[in-house]
């Protein structure tokens, strides 16, 4: 009997000194030790990430399929159905040509000009056929003491709208000899109006001994 109880003694002892000799905090049945290297792995993939995305800026940026003018990238404008040709068969599609002097007119951008080309074909000066750019006062106060009854004109202004539309088979219309604005006072006097009546309708239009 003691020796039975001194066994038993033994044994619990024994077995108390392995348990605390292998002591160690237990893990959680739900923690999976795959964990450290997944998440080297998704050190890994954060990295090639951003190389991608790297990369995909900079297959952004303007490549080949871009047309950078002045700065703007036009290649959407052109790359598309032109107007002119979607309503080629319904009227022709123009646009203004702004400015107020030859060298703010719009034919001055290469952007402008490519941009023109591809979808009018009719442009209208919006200022530089006016009157007040148009009427030379010096050779229409000739013209009245000569008894020549029409106004001189100058078309300076619009020369270099005149040989782009000419270039490229866009027509030119007229705009405008009256205007209820930017017409010189000099125009509408009493002595200018005896002599000159009404003008003429239909001139050619000549320039530097060009005709347009």
């Amino acid at each position: 009997m003691n020796r039975t109880i001194l066994f038993i003694m033994l044994l619990l002892a024994a077995v108390i000194m392995s348990a605390c000799a292998g002591k160690s905090d237990p893990l959680p049945q739900d923690v999976d030790l795959s964990n450290e290297v997944e998440h080297d792995e998704d050190n890994t993939t954060t990295d090639d990430s951003t190389e991608m995305l790297e990369e995909e800026e900079e297959d952004s940026k303007p490549g080949d399929d871009s047309r950078i003018i002045e700065g703007f990238n036009i290649a959407p404008a052109l790359t598309v159905t032109s107007l002119k040709e979607a309503y080629q068969d319904y009227f022709l599609f123009g646009v203004g040509l702004n400015g107020t002097s030859p060298s703010n007119d719009t034919v001055q951008s290469e952007a402008m000009r490519e941009i023109i080309k591809h979808h009018f074909n009719s442009v209208t000066y919006s200022n530089l056929m006016k009157p007040s750019y148009l009427l030379d006062h010096a050779q229409s106060m000739s013209n009245v003491e000569n008894g020549i009854s029409e106004p001189a004109v100058n078309f300076e202004s619009a020369i270099a709208g005149l040989e782009f539309a000419k270039e490229n088979n866009i027509q030119m219309r007229g705009h405008t000899l009256v205007w209820h604005a930017q017409t010189p006072d000099w125009f509408f006097s009493r002595r200018i109006s005896l002599q000159w009546g009404v003008c003429r309708q239909g001139h050619d239009v000549r320039a530097n001994g060009k005709l347009y």
